[in-house]
C-alpha cells in the first residue's frame, strides 16, 4: 500500500504549482475522493476544514456523507473514474446500499473537481474533469506500484486506458508523445512486474505534466 506522504509526494510532482497552498489542497482533495476511510475521522475533517476555509468547500458535505468503511475500502473508491456501482449488486449488498455507494462516489469526486476547478478557474468543465481524473489515476498508479496484491483496483491496462484518455482531453496532441511512451511502458505489465515500469511511468508524468500545465494556465 503506498503510504499518504507518497500519494502526496505524486501529487506535488505531477501539478508542479508554485504555490504550496494549491499543491496541500489538491493533496487533501485526492486523499478525501480516494482514502477516506471510518478509521481516520480527525484527518478527514481537517482536510474538511481547510478546503472549507480556503477552497470554498461547501458546508453541507460532511464526515458522514462521504466516508467509506475502512474493511477493503479500495473497492469503494478504486474502480475507475466513470465505474458505476450500480451496474451489479455484490454478495450480501442491497440495491439501496449500491445506490449509495454510487452516490458518495460523485460527492467524493465533486471535493476534488470542485477543488481543481478554484486552482485552475479558466478551465472548462471537460478539462476540469480529466485533471481531477489524471488526479485519480497517478494515485491508482502509486497503489498499483506499492501495494501487497492488486485486490479491489483497476488493472494497469485500464490504467493506461485512463491516462490515455484524460491526458489527450487535457493537451490534446501536445500529449500524444506522452501517452505513446506510457503505452510502450506499460504494455503487457502485469502487477507482479508492476514495479519498474511504474516507475519509469512516474518519471514520464512528473517530467512532462507540470509544463503541459503551465502552458495551459499562462
Amino acid at each position: 500500500m503506498a503510504c499518504g506522504y507518497t500519494h502526496d509526494e505524486h501529487i506535488a510532482r505531477i501539478t508542479g504549482l508554485e504555490n504550496p497552498k494549491d499543491t496541500e489542497a489538491l493533496q487533501k482533495a485526492v486523499y478525501l475522493a480516494l482514502d477516506a476511510t471510518s478509521k481516520d475521522t480527525q484527518k478527514i475533517e481537517s482536510a474538511l476544514n481547510f478546503l472549507r476555509g480556503n477552497y470554498e468547500l461547501t458546508v453541507d458535505i460532511t464526515y458522514n456523507k462521504g466516508t467509506a468503511p475502512n474493511a477493503e475500502h479500495q473497492w469503494y473508491t478504486h474502480l475507475g473514474w466513470e465505474y458505476d456501482y450500480t451496474q451489479e449488486i455484490p454478495i450480501g449488498w442491497t440495491q439501496e446500499w449500491v445506490d449509495n455507494q454510487q452516490k458518495m462516489f460523485f460527492l467524493r469526486k465533486k471535493i476534488l473537481k470542485d477543488t481543481v476547478k478554484k486552482i485552475f478557474p479558466a478551465f472548462p468543465d471537460s478539462k476540469n474533469d480529466s485533471l481531477s481524473a489524471l488526479l485519480y489515476y497517478t494515485h491508482i498508479a502509486g497503489d498499483l506500484r506499492y501495494n501487497g496484491s492488486p485486490c479491489n483496483m483497476i488493472k494497469i491496462h485500464e490504467l493506461v486506458l485512463g491516462f490515455d484518455e484524460h491526458l489527450c482531453v487535457l493537451f490534446g496532441e501536445r500529449a500524444n508523445a506522452l501517452v505513446d511512451q506510457i503505452k510502450n511502458n506499460l504494455n503487457g505489465v502485469s502487477f507482479k512486474d508492476d514495479a519498474e515500469p511504474l516507475d519509469r511511468t512516474f518519471e514520464l508524468l512528473f517530467g512532462t505534466v507540470p509544463r503541459l500545465l503551465k502552458e495551459q494556465t499562462n
